[in-house]
């Protein structure tokens, strides 16, 4: 199993550097999610649409802090600046006990100290404006353009 997605990790890294268009289609992506998500306080999504917006910039933790509705840009910034060490550090594992100890320090946990402090008031945010994803300017140019 290790040897197989090492092998895959390998293919896909070579495949997206020896790819302009790829890496440009994968910075474009990256652009937009982050200018999208870590302006969430200053202005209405794209992504999620204005009411979602709304509700997820309130989103506040048992402190009485704002920090749990970062945690969409908190992601893909995680991912823009570890995303390529972690493959590296999957490809250079010796064994399985090594990859999944990359696995669990480096996503699991990370994602489990957000999810333990910010997941049920996120998906209270979500339940509250899933009514209003229609507001979104990209999920209108998709609805317009398939037909």
């Amino acid at each position: 199993m290790l040897r197989e997605m090492q092998d895959w990790l390998l293919k896909q890294l070579n495949e997206f550097t020896a790819n302009e268009e790829a890496a440009a289609s994968l910075q474009m992506g990256y652009t937009l999610a982050r200018n999208d998500f870590c302006a969430i306080d200053t202005r209405g999504s794209l992504i999620l649409g204005a009411t979602c917006t709304a509700q997820i910039n309130g989103i506040e933790n048992e402190k009485g802090e704002r920090t749990c509705g970062l945690g969409l840009c908190n992601a893909i910034e995680y991912v823009k600046e570890e995303g390529f060490q972690i493959a590296g550090e999957l490809i250079e594992a010796k064994n399985n006990k090594k990859a999944f100890q990359v696995i669990e320090d480096r996503i699991v946990n990370p994602l489990m100290e957000w999810s333990c402090e910010c997941l049920g008031y996120m998906f209270g945010a979500m339940k509250t404006c899933k009514g209003n994803m229609g507001e979104s300017l990209l999920l209108g140019i998709h609805r317009s353009t398939s037909g």
